[in-house]
């Protein structure tokens, strides 16, 4: 339609113009939109790029001209499992040949189904163009790398962020290392996750997020370690700026204490998997570290005994804000009978020693009374724990099978705690709407346990009252929980 008749035919409208006489750099944001994700997979035989090029003869214009259009290489998609042939060789060859020196973003899940000389194809292509890529994820299985063949990583100067995903069916220090990673030549890695029998060398000061599961670390002179604790300290020096950090420790280990404690500046977050159930080990890390900045500490095991243990080096937590403590979900739920002053005695060591903690989240096997009983304040603040606490979730998988294992909580005990950390919301003299006046104390808590009565709590005073005057509550008998 001619801009001249719309204009009459539409009172006030403003002035559309036609896709010939918009401007390149319109044209341009409207194309990269419609071309987002250049994927390369079964199922499709042309570039997505090239796809929304025959709209018109602008848009192929500007698909031959921008070589950013073809920077983004996504091979493989999670959902079609079909294997690929040269068709999708040529693609990519033709996405490298028009992005120039575009920096590049890089998806790739690799598929034994494909041939091999494709495959071959593919990451020798990839790693020759290294010093482009920006952002990089490998996904795959080690019997997907063609020839056994151990690629490395070490030109990648812009390289921002890097994943590799190698999954293998087991362990072992003399397994064939898939990809080696020289940190020292990665000057512009920030967030690395590496899993699979993959190789780490050098020294990277730039680094803010690591992630490291079944990995091999190696020093510069190829010796590699296990995932020990030794280890995560040595990773720990080579990356001392790091912000955010996942590990699974598989090595029962207990560290001698370092003339002085490595100091992690900027570590924010991290998040320790613990497969053994030597919680002394993870004490021994913390006795030889610094961690003023750390806020946020998940802890997974496998073992209820996470609770009893008493923690001798937990005052490096002192500036936590948020703790998880998990027990993941195993086939023998009675693995461990904990005495009920052990968990105590235990839990109260490592929570006396985090007063900034404002969001708590413990999901075991087994949720006791004591627990209950620890986190109600009292009128003595000397014996109180976590008094900014805001956020509290309970869970116990465990009663899912067993109800009876909840019996020793009433729900006076329920009541109790959240009455002692239960504030009301105080408003001055003046109007002020109530949504913009935040109260100290507890704001929301889920409760997740095998207690019949527990959701018809929600009806029972004071905790009716709490909250129609704001308090969030969830509470469940299964492992889905209702919010209120």
């Amino acid at each position: 339609m001619e801009k001249t008749s719309l204009a009459h035919s539409v009172p006030n409208a403003q002035t559309i113009h036609t896709i010939p006489f918009l401007n390149p750099d319109v044209l341009l944001e409207i194309f990269e939109h419609a071309s987002s994700e250049t994927l390369i997979s079964p199922g499709r035989t042309e570039a997505y790029t090239l796809y929304h090029s025959q709209v018109c003869r602008s848009w192929r214009a500007l698909t031959l001209s921008q070589p950013r259009l073809w920077s983004e290489i996504k091979w493989h998609d999670l959902t079609i499992l079909r294997p690929a042939d040269a068709r999708f060789t040529a693609l990519l060859d033709l996405h490298l040949e028009r992005s120039k020196q575009s920096l590049l973003y890089v998806w790739i899940r690799l598929d034994e189904d494909d041939p091999v000389q494709i495959r071959k194809h593919l990451l020798d292509s990839i790693f020759e163009a290294q010093h482009r890529i920006k952002h990089l994820t490998i996904m795959g299985t080690k019997e997907s790398f063609p020839d056994k063949r151990t690629y490395l990583l070490q030109s990648a100067t812009q390289l921002q962020k890097l994943h590799l995903d190698i999954q293998t069916a087991s362990w072992s220090p003399t397994a064939a290392v898939t990809v080696t990673v020289d940190m020292s030549c990665l000057h512009s890695l920030k967030d690395l996750l590496i899993y699979g029998n993959n190789c780490v060398n050098g020294q990277a000061s730039t680094l803010n997020s690591l992630q490291l599961v079944w990995s091999l670390p190696g020093s510069s002179s190829g010796q590699h370690l296990t995932a020990s604790v030794s280890c995560l300290l040595s990773l720990l020096r080579t990356f001392p700026n790091l912000r955010s950090l996942w590990f699974a420790i598989g090595v029962e280990e207990v560290v001698f204490p370092f003339p002085k404690r490595l100091a992690m500046q900027e570590l924010r977050q991290l998040t320790l998997l613990l497969n053994t159930g030597g919680f002394e080990t993870v004490d021994s890390l913390f006795r030889n570290l610094e961690l003023p900045s750390l806020e946020y500490l998940d802890l997974t095991c496998d073992d209820d005994a996470v609770l009893s243990w008493r923690w001798r080096n937990a005052s490096v937590l002192k500036s936590l804000v948020s703790l998880s403590l998990t027990r993941v979900i195993t086939a023998n739920i009675y693995g461990h009978d904990l005495d009920e002053d052990e968990i105590s005695e235990g839990l109260t060591s490592l929570l006396q020693q985090t007063p900034a903690l404002e969001n708590l989240h413990i999901s075991i096997g087994w949720i006791s009374t004591q627990i209950l009983s620890l986190l109600t304040l009292g009128p003595g603040a000397d014996n109180n724990v976590c008094p900014e606490l805001s956020s509290l979730v309970l869970e116990s998988w465990a009663s899912q099978w067993d109800p009876g294992a909840m019996k020793n909580i009433t729900p006076q005990a329920v009541i109790d705690l959240v009455s002692s950390r239960w504030q009301a919301p105080q408003q001055d003299k003046e109007e002020v709407p109530s949504e913009c006046v935040q109260s100290s104390g507890l704001k929301r808590i889920n409760l997740c346990f095998g207690m019949p009565i527990l959701p018809n709590l929600i009806m029972v005073e004071p905790l009716r009252s709490f909250i129609k005057q704001g308090l969030e509550v969830g509470v469940s008998s299964s492992a889905v929980g209702d919010r209120y």
